[in-house]
Order: structure tokens, then C-alpha cells, then sequence
């Protein structure tokens, strides 16, 4: 099923042995385009402390109680290697991250594989390469954002800017982003959402504060209209990918 990102915040986390924190953010492989990280808040008393914890070590949801419960115990994610948010997650972050868990870690010199448990076209990241640990003196992954910070980005189109990311509609059980929901002027007070595919965009960058999106403003202006009460079924992206012509 697909679901809106931004409702996904503030689930409650559970491990197998009780509740650790909630959902406080997401990092996003915007290569892949996939949700590469949850960022949980921990519950460690006067103390605020984030930790990661990947896709691949999820259980069921339960989406009535809002809880992602996980396959780990409170002192593993309690010991987990702490992250600081302001601050760009290196690919050695990554690295003792995947060593403290015993994840799978394939270094492939773009970045790290995305977890098994999504669903990643081949071609992405090629599995040809020999795994080993990154050099201590690579920078972070250009590729991986933070949803919170992406939110808000400038929509750069093919001949100007026009909107702002509002969401990203995710793919609940491969965990790869379906659309990025853009909110669009409308007249001098009012707004309509618009939905793109994640494979349009050619750059997200932290430094401008942009995504740039192979396609012109009065396409996406004229696109079909997105309300985020309605779910987004196979009528409304058969329409939207009719409108643009693009293969599905």
C-alpha cells in the first residue's frame, strides 16, 4: 500500500522487549529511491538521543496503533552508534552502524547497497564489486537526505522553479518512494498538490535547497490534481502517468 511519509512520524518504535522511542525522521536514498534509515527519537529519560534503524530489521507494522515494531532488543538499539542529525551521515557512520548490527554491507565506491528487504532495480547498484569497508576518507553519501530537511526543497524545473516538495508516498512494504507530492500556487492564495515520480528528478541538493525534475512548469502545473485524503489507487496513476506520457 502506499502511504503518505510525513504520517509515518511519530509512530511508536517497539523492540522485542518494549518500547524504545518513535519515529522522528527518515534518510532517503535518492539514488535508489528508497527509504534507506528510520530515525528513531529513543526514550532515555532527560536525555534526547536519535538512532538508526533499517528497513531490514522491521517486523509487521501495525498501522491501526501507529507502531513499527522491530527485531531487535531495547539495550541493542540503546548501545546502537549514536548519530547527530545536524550533521551529513557519513559513509563510516554507515559503516559501524551496518558492523554493530552484523547487516549485510556492500561498499560498491557510489555508496552503500540499500537493504535486502527493498525493492531496488539492479541496474542501481551493481553487486559485480567485491565488499570491504569504505576509506576512512570518503565524504558522506551525496545521495542520502534526511526526509525532514528534503521537505520544503524548491522544485527546479526544466525553465524555472515552480512549487515546493510537500510529501513523498511510500511503498509500505518494499519501502521505495512511489511519488514526491508537490505543492503548487494557486492563484494568490490558494494551493493544489501535484504528484511526480521520484525517476524524474535528475538532483537533489542539500547546498540549494532544490530538486531538479526533468520536465517543464507548465507540465507539472497542469498535472492532475492530488488529494491527499484519497488513497492513490491504479485509476489515479494510470491518469497521471496517461497525462505525461511516460511508461509506468
Amino acid at each position: 500500500m502506499l502511504r503518505s511519509i510525513k504520517a509515518l512520524r511519530e509512530y511508536a518504535i517497539t523492540a522485542t522487549d518494549g518500547t524504545v522511542g518513535q519515529v522522528a525522521d527518515f534518510y532517503l536514498d535518492a539514488k535508489a529511491w528508497v527509504i534507506r534509515y528510520l530515525v528513531a527519537d529513543l526514550n532515555e529519560g532527560l536525555i534526547s538521543r536519535q538512532a538508526l534503524i533499517s528497513p531490514v530489521a522491521l517486523g509487521q507494522p501495525d498501522w491501526e496503533e501507529r507502531v513499527f515494531p522491530i527485531r531487535l532488543n531495547r539495550e541493542q538499539v540503546a548501545q546502537s552508534p549514536a548519530i547527530t542529525l545536524d550533521q551529513p551521515l557519513t559513509q563510516q557512520d554507515e559503516a559501524s552502524l551496518h558492523e554493530y548490527y552484523q547487516w549485510p554491507v556492500y561498499w560498491m565506491g557510489e555508496g552503500f547497497a540499500p537493504p535486502p528487504a527493498v525493492d531496488v532495480p539492479p541496474e542501481v547498484y551493481s553487486t559485480e564489486e567485491a565488499a570491504a569497508p569504505p576509506p576512512a576518507t570518503l565524504p558522506p553519501d551525496p545521495h542520502l537526505h534526511r526526509i525532514e530537511q528534503v521537505i520544503g526543497y524548491t522544485l527546479q524545473a526544466k525553465d524555472g522553479e515552480t512549487g515546493r516538495v510537500k510529501d513523498f508516498i511510500v511503498n509500505d512494504e518494499t519501502w521505495a518512494i512511489g511519488y514526491m507530492v508537490v505543492d503548487l500556487p494557486d492563484g494568490l492564495t490558494s494551493h493544489r498538490q501535484v504528484l511526480l515520480s521520484p525517476h524524474w528528478v535528475e538532483r537533489v541538493s542539500l547546498a540549494e535547497a532544490k530538486v531538479t525534475i526533468d520536465l517543464h512548469r507548465e507540465t507539472i502545473q497542469n498535472s492532475p490534481a492530488y488529494d491527499p485524503a484519497e488513497p492513490v489507487n491504479q485509476d489515479y496513476e494510470a491518469k497521471l502517468y496517461d497525462y505525461y506520457g511516460r511508461p509506468q
